[in-house]
């Protein structure tokens, strides 16, 4: 677990206000859990709130005051803001004589990187092959990449206390976009992805929005792949697995759906079993054109699933599984990369193995 965004924000009001007294500005009240971390921590440095609005000035709230009476005097005040920073609010905090080193944005501008980067905010990036950009919405994000070669373009989105890895000689033949976001939804979960080395990917999207997705070494995906990972998901594809064009591996549905009598959400991640939180794709495994792969999902090593598949259930190793919803229509057979070479041993010897018993995948849903 990375360290808390709250205690990152404390830590940097603490470095940056140089013992001057706090104020905080604008919309406290929509924020009240990080507005009572920082008056805990700063109990003896908390002047008062302050605001432009004239509305929230009344003689029962002593607390909140018009920023005019702060207007030039940074050197007694720091002040903390709760919105969005913006050129215009810059310009007014500058107006009444506060510059950059005397406001401090919970939510801070998103910050572009093309290199080597690392802040104040937890945020730290390893040094970026050429045509990626790395955009730091938030804090604590740790994206590191091997040598890593992309032909066309790849940009990463991070939010909070995001974990991205990309090993060595792993190439992005065209347009990526990967988004990983930490959703604030009960207990915390920070988006993790892993690509091992040896990957080939073409166009396509990963999204991860406080979920997880680990894909082992010599992975091949072709063009429009799809991956995305809810709250608390996880996606785990075994090494040497190949995908086609138009492939979507969703764990997790995205959006909540209540029962209108009992009015609870019948599909949230804390009602799950284990086995539906996650998606696992064993290693050598061939996944066809335009398949989708559902969280509940477990296939073993060295199996194909057919074109056109629906998969949500779990299948043995070493079978075929075709259709919507997909079954086994055959066991015992391994597959290999090549198309003419008629060699069994190049599907690799250790994936010729005999189908596992008990493990039909051919019930309905």
């Amino acid at each position: 677990m990375g360290k808390k965004i709250e205690d990152i924000i404390v830590d940097t009001i603490s470095h940056k206000a140089k013992g001057r007294k706090l104020v905080l500005w604008g919309g406290w009240e929509k924020d009240n859990q990080l507005c009572e971390h920082i008056l805990k921590n700063f109990e003896d440095k908390f002047a008062f709130f302050v605001t432009v609005t004239a509305s929230l000035i009344r003689k029962d709230t002593p607390e909140i005051r018009h920023i005019f009476e702060i207007n030039n005097r940074s050197n007694d005040f720091y002040i903390v803001v709760f919105p969005q920073e913006t050129d215009k609010s810059n310009e007014m905090f500058r107006s009444y004589g506060y510059g950059m080193n005397d406001v401090f944005y919970i939510h801070h501008k998103p910050i572009v990187v093309t290199k080597q980067y690392q802040d104040e905010w937890g945020n730290c990036v390893s040094q970026l092959p050429g045509k990626c950009q790395v955009i730091l919405e938030g804090y604590g994000n740790q994206v590191e990449m091997g040598q890593v070669e992309i032909k066309k373009s790849l940009r990463i989105i991070c939010g909070n206390n995001c974990k991205v890895s990309v090993e060595n000689q792993v190439v992005f033949e065209d347009d990526f976009r990967i988004i990983a976001r930490e959703l604030k939804a009960g207990e915390s979960c920070e988006p993790v992805l892993d690509i091992g080395d040896n990957c080939k990917l073409f166009d396509g999207r990963i999204g991860l929005y406080g979920g997880e997705l680990h894909i082992d070494n010599n992975c091949t995906f072709g063009n429009n792949a799809c991956f995305s990972a809810g709250h608390g998901m996880k996606i785990t594809i075994g090494r040497d697995c190949m995908f086609s064009h138009d492939v979507w591996v969703l764990c997790g549905d995205g959006h909540l759906i209540f029962d209108c009598i009992t009015r609870q959400p019948i599909n949230s991640q804390s009602r799950l079993p284990a086995n539906k939180k996650e998606i696992k794709i064993g290693e050598h495994v061939w996944v066809g054109l335009r398949t989708v792969i559902l969280n509940g999902t477990e296939v073993g090593n060295g199996s194909v699933i057919g074109a056109g598949s629906f998969v949500k259930k779990s299948y043995t190793n070493n079978c075929m599984v075709v259709g919507n919803p997909a079954r086994v229509i055959r066991r015992n057979i391994a597959w290999s990369r090549q198309p003419v070479d008629e060699n069994i041993a190049l599907c690799g010897e250790e994936y010729i193995n005999l189908s596992m018993e008990g493990i039909s995948g051919n019930e309905c849903m």
